[in-house]
């Protein structure tokens, strides 16, 4: 489900774009379009991950943090939403990489911030078959 977080005082609200919950186990989905570039290139040799992904995964651990920050929070008790103390993190950017050195720099990233899952379309949508089929 989608949910929203209200503006509360000096922080700024969110609207986290997928929540899921088994009482144990909580999850965040970003998605963001299959066209969101993973990895820039300013030529040939010179590859990075793009802002727009860096930017993507600073937004998905500021929801992992403020939803456990939100968590005893009335209105999410009043809801009934369930935020467990273990919540995973998952952005959902971007196409297949082209070549191997793009999944180092991906994997260089995700050593920055552990907590986070990044997936390309592609390997969601193949993850998806491989659990519905």
């Amino acid at each position: 489900m989608e949910m929203r977080i209200e503006k509360n005082g000096s922080q700024r609200g969110a609207r986290i774009d997928i929540y899921t919950s088994t009482g144990s186990q909580g999850e965040i989905i970003e998605l963001k379009r299959a066209s969101h570039p993973l990895i820039a290139y300013k030529n040939k040799n010179s590859a990075r991950p793009s802002k727009l992904l860096i930017r993507g995964v600073k937004q998905t651990e500021r929801y992992g943090t403020l939803i456990l920050a939100l968590k005893n929070q009335e209105k999410l008790i009043k809801k009934q939403i369930p935020i467990p103390n273990n919540i995973r993190l998952r952005l959902i950017a971007g196409r297949r990489l082209k070549s191997h050195n793009s999944y180092t720099l991906i994997n260089a990233l995700r050593s920055e911030s552990p907590n986070i899952t990044i997936q390309s379309w592609d390997a969601f949508l193949a993850e998806c078959v491989r659990i519905f089929s």
